[in-house]
């Protein structure tokens, strides 16, 4: 994952409405992978934002 050093100085509200966290079902493990993704700033501006996705997966479950 990445640490942002930005931020967004006017929201309108709208912060964190691309966030977005799933199972994957179809991973052969029975849904052992979450995916998740999130945007996030690397300079303060009021847009422009950029979006890391990542995946964990669970290495005990079965």
């Amino acid at each position: 994952m990445v640490g942002g050093s930005g931020s967004q100085p006017d929201t309108s509200n709208c912060w964190g409405d691309y966030s977005s966290m799933r199972i994957d079902t179809n991973d052969g493990m029975h849904g052992c992978t979450f995916w998740y993704t999130q945007e996030y700033y690397t300079v303060t501006q009021r847009f422009d934002w950029s979006t890391q996705i990542a995946s964990v997966k669970f290495s005990n479950c079965n």
